[in-house]
């Protein structure tokens, strides 16, 4: 009789115990489960991101590359009216592309903020130099070929 006590209080709880464990088992599969797609989720994220910068770069480098060269157009035949027309055209292409470099290449950006600061500083002088301007352009046409290889 005195065996039969213990067994109807160790029964139950041994009961109780295994339940709970299914449970526990369950729950920690289905965190499992959440936590894989969360990573899933995040990769997927990180890949578009890429993708996105990768696009944007890319479109962003040519029309980089088109105004560069029509302001060297211009340089070459001494119109420097249409010379900071033109580099206008490439520093509002900059303006909408220069994050997207930045985030694929933070010293491509670097270097070709700097060159494209040296061929405004030109551009924006009383009487621009014509050697000095196809020089800095020339610059800046290095750096963003730089870029469109990496």
């Amino acid at each position: 009789m005195r065996h039969f006590h213990k067994l109807l209080i160790l029964v139950p709880l041994g009961l109780i115990t295994l339940v709970g464990c299914g449970k526990t088992e369950e729950a920690t599969k289905n965190g499992v489960k959440e936590a894989n797609q969360k990573v899933e989720t995040v990769a997927k994220s990180a890949s578009d991101v890429k993708t996105a910068v990768k696009k944007v770069a890319g479109e962003g480098v040519t029309g980089l590359v088109d105004a560069v060269n029509k302001t060297q157009a211009a340089i070459k035949t001494v119109d420097f009216k249409t010379a900071k027309t033109e580099f206008k055209a490439f520093e509002e292409t900059w303006e909408k592309v220069g994050d997207g470099i930045k985030a694929k290449s933070g010293k491509g950006y670097e270097a070709i903020q700097k060159s494209a600061k040296e061929v405004s500083g030109v551009l924006s002088s009383s009487k621009p130099d014509k050697d000095t301007a196809l020089k800095a352009l020339e610059s800046l046409t290095k750096e963003i070929a730089a870029l469109s290889k990496s």
